[in-house]
């Protein structure tokens, strides 16, 4: 009895030791399974925790011509000021200077190796120059990871940001814009005129405007991207936008009838008496004053014209006085009716030097001023087109801003100006001067043409 009963406890001691043994297994699958259960909370608090750490503070550069005083200024410093807020590590220093100073900026800096990370760059033969020398980003892995932000642009932007032989996107264009005439609709009607269509209409209205005794049209002539503007919208309507790219080519001359031609309409509106007397001391800004003032008629101008006329800086009311019409076309060359000088104009560019989180949060600065809500504060505060789709809110934009774009989509081919297809730097810098010069009549064409020639042979 005393041995069985010793046998049973044994046996029990040893079937108690198994469950234990096997309770503890059954504990241990249990941490387990509970650590797995837990583990996506603590990877998603790890996640949270890493998200929470401090990012890498840098610093961004970028340079525009968009001060305060630009029709883009305040708008563009709005969109920066709330992107540092929601990027907190970022520094953005703003290089902003008018026009002609910033492209001194650039190109000492371009020559020192000290781009900013991001900065303007314009279509044309100039910037291919940043790409062969790859001082800028190609853009396109980003852009196709994005489609939003791709499909954003206007039909055809980003082709002017392409460069033969090398494949790519090397900026993201926010400016767009169209050329043709404003003209102020109260002096047209004290002359009895109607917007022409045709070039002889335009000497037609140039006439009867002068014979009103108002002054037909305002240009800032001291400053030579006035005249060179009027050259190149004469020259596509001449030949059509395809033709420029002859003198890129070099198939071209400059001493071709197709080039001395448009300069002879220059002189021609000159002897028509298009201009006020003071004309040739006109710089821009007196250009802008004559016309808003009542002083002259028309403006050939691009449609940053709309925020000159209808800003804040304008006379009060006087937007509601302005209308707008296409470059007038000639009768003979029909053909190139709807060949503008216009597209696509200042884009963002990345500097090759940006690297890490300083590269990835300037291609988002460059995404955030380039998207459709930018747009449409820029366009709704600038009064200006921008290169990105939006619906903006007419009320905001103003009626002259969809006036301009509604002509603006009649056009079949845009072309920005000549000088962005001569490569040769002071070839490009002699027909700014030259176009001038035929301008206020101080050299013929034909010899303007001479001396151009004479410049790109020294280029080979």
């Amino acid at each position: 009895m005393t041995n069985a009963k010793v046998l049973r406890s044994s046996f029990m001691l040893v079937i108690l030791a198994i469950l234990i043994t096997l309770t503890a297994c059954g504990g241990n699958k249990g941490n387990n399974s509970s650590s797995s259960a837990s583990s996506p909370a603590a990877s998603s608090a790890s996640s949270e925790a890493a998200s929470e750490a401090p990012k890498e503070k840098v610093t961004l550069r970028i340079a525009s011509a968009y001060t305060p005083d630009h029709t883009f200024g305040p708008a563009i410093a709005q969109i920066i000021d709330e992107f540092t807020k929601q990027h907190p590590e970022v520094t953005v220093e703003k290089e902003f200077l008018p026009v002609a100073e910033l492209d001194k900026k650039l190109t000492a800096d371009r020559a020192a190796n000290n781009l900013p990370e991001i900065f303007i760059i314009f279509p044309g033969a100039g910037t291919a120059d940043y790409v062969k020398e790859k001082k800028i980003i190609d853009l396109s892995e980003y852009l196709n990871a994005d489609p939003d932000w791709k499909d954003g642009f206007i039909s055809g932007a980003l082709d002017n940001l392409k460069f033969e032989g090398f494949p790519g996107i090397y900026a993201a264009p926010i400016g767009a814009y169209s050329t043709g005439f404003y003209y102020n609709k109260e002096l047209f009607q004290q002359a009895g005129v109607e917007p022409p269509k045709t070039w002889d209409d335009l000497l037609a209205v140039i006439g009867k405007l002068n014979a009103a005794k108002i002054t037909p049209m305002a240009i800032g002539a001291s400053e030579s991207w006035r005249s060179e503007h009027l050259f190149t919208a004469l020259f596509y309507k001449w030949n059509g936008a395809e033709k420029a790219k002859g003198i890129l080519s070099r198939a071209l001359p400059y001493s071709s009838p197709e080039v001395i031609e448009p300069l002879n309409k220059m002189v021609q509106l000159v002897e028509a008496g298009a201009f006020s007397k003071n004309y040739i001391a006109n710089n821009y800004a007196a250009e802008i004053a004559d016309f808003n003032n009542g002083k002259a008629a028309m403006r050939y101008s691009g449609s940053w014209t709309v925020g000159e006329s209808t800003g804040p800086n304008s006379p009060a009311g006087f937007g509601d006085k302005v209308g707008f019409f296409p470059f007038p076309y000639f009768a003979d060359k029909e053909e190139h009716k709807d060949s503008w000088m216009g597209g696509v104009s200042d884009s963002f560019a990345v500097s090759s030097r940006a690297e890490g989180h300083q590269k990835d949060m300037a291609i988002e600065l460059v995404k955030t001023l380039t998207s459709t809500a930018s747009s449409k504060l820029i366009t709704e505060m600038a009064h200006d087109l921008t290169a990105v789709k939006a619906d903006v809110d007419p009320a905001k934009s103003g009626k002259l801003i969809a006036e301009v774009s509604k002509a603006m989509s009649t056009g079949k081919e845009f072309s920005g100006d000549i000088s962005a297809f001569e490569p040769y730097k002071p070839a490009n810098t002699k027909l700014y001067d030259l176009t001038q010069a035929v301008l206020l009549k101080g050299i013929t064409p034909e010899k303007a043409a001479k001396q151009l020639d004479d410049e790109v042979a020294k280029s080979k």
